[in-house]
């Protein structure tokens, strides 16, 4: 399938939810779909709501930004199974876009292998965006510029035991722990403006928290220090 409209609300190759609900399970699969611009394989838009308990969002293409799946405009995404992967864009988000008071909430499943021609290989988090996990896996996703994991320029919220290996922070965002951390493992921290003092995560914060959390290798002059009661940042 294609969608071949150049407008934001013209996305949706594979599956264009607006204003109502979508439910995908079990062995369901969304892949191989294009759009011209925005969302390659599924749109969730209007306070639509898009349910994911298990199956394949993959190889979807935007030429745009939000390869797999774009989030936009009070629309919710519930994730927690299945697996989002290598899907790709041609501007922002291989995998998952989130914009405008889209939410994206993760318990489970995987986004992984997905790639992006210029900024969040796996997941965008654009402004007034929300991403929320709870639980599952970003890993191995890559981007051409900058965030192959994660790229945050919105909200994104973490608890319990969620696995990320590439964080980028953009200017004053920081990583905001929800609940209690429990296996939870953050590596590859990036920030834009890294300075002495700068917050990278805040919220419901241990001591023994900061274990949990990994600056990339290539940010060499600062390491994470925990400040009581409820912050991690440079120093």
């Amino acid at each position: 399938n294609e969608a071949t409209g150049t407008g934001m609300n013209d996305g949706g190759g594979g599956v264009y939810v607006n204003s109502g609900t979508f439910e995908m399970s079990g062995d369901a699969v969304i892949s191989c779909n294009t759009a011209e611009n925005s969302a390659g394989g599924v749109y969730v838009v209007s306070s639509g709501e898009f349910t994911m308990l298990g199956g394949t969002i993959s190889c979807n293409k935007a030429s745009g930004t939000g390869g797999g799946v774009f989030v936009y405009n009070y629309g919710t995404f519930t994730m927690s199974g299945g697996t989002i992967s290598e899907n790709t864009a041609s501007n922002n988000a291989g995998g998952v876009f989130v914009v405008s008071s889209g939410e994206f909430t993760m318990s489970g499943g995987t986004i992984s292998n997905n790639m992006a021609k210029d900024n969040g290989g796996g997941v965008y988090v654009s402004y007034d965006g929300e991403f929320e996990m709870s639980s599952g896996t970003i890993s191995d996703n890559t981007a051409s510029s900058i965030g192959d994991g994660v790229y945050v320029s919105g909200i994104f919220e973490l608890s319990g035991s969620s696995s990320v290996d590439s964080v980028y922070l953009t200017s004053d965002k920081v990583i905001n722990v929800t609940a209690a951390l429990t296996a939870t493992q953050v590596t590859g921290i990036e920030l834009e403006s890294p300075a002495d003092g700068t917050e990278v995560v805040t919220g419901r914060l241990q001591e023994s928290d900061i274990s949990k959390f990994e600056l990339d290798s290539s940010v060499t002059e600062y390491e994470l220090e925990y400040q009581s009661p409820d912050s991690i940042v440079l120093k």
